[in-house]
């Protein structure tokens, strides 16, 4: 009985599993003389892709090294600070949010005591302009 398998080749070379397929990863054309000429575009299309993704991986791992070398020890700290800003913005907009409410208020209360004082006016008005008629001297 055969050991199980750890890898699955025949997933990136089709027909591996098959002793009598021809497997040209690399190589092109017919063989000659049992030798199987390489296909120079091709190997340096496959080799350029894999330095792009060792330049990725590169510059990966290079991002990696510097959040490792980034000092978080004071974040907490500012975490904290942050919110202890948003409590006291809190605050202060519940505090303008009443002063509001109360600016309304006196801006009510105003403009009643305006219109009282203009009712008293006219009835003022009108006292004198009776005293006037009685014959009094204003």
């Amino acid at each position: 009985m055969p050991p199980d398998k750890d890898y699955y080749w025949e997933k990136l070379y089709p027909g591996l599993d098959d002793y009598s397929s021809r497997i040209n990863p690399l190589t092109d054309g017919p063989m000659k003389n049992s030798v199987r000429p390489l296909n120079g575009e091709a190997v340096e299309n496959q080799l350029g892709g894999m330095l792009g993704e060792l330049q990725n991986m590169s510059k990966s791992l290079g991002s990696l090294k510097a959040l490792q070398e980034v000092d978080f020890s004071k974040a907490g700290d500012q975490i904290k600070t942050m919110g202890n800003f948003y409590s006291k913005m809190n605050e202060a907009m519940t505090t303008l949010g009443n002063s509001l409410e109360d600016t309304k208020a006196y801006s009510e209360q105003v403009s009643n005591l305006k219109k009282n004082l203009t009712n008293l006016n006219g009835v003022y008005g009108n006292i004198l302009s009776s005293y006037t008629k009685m014959g009094g001297n204003a």
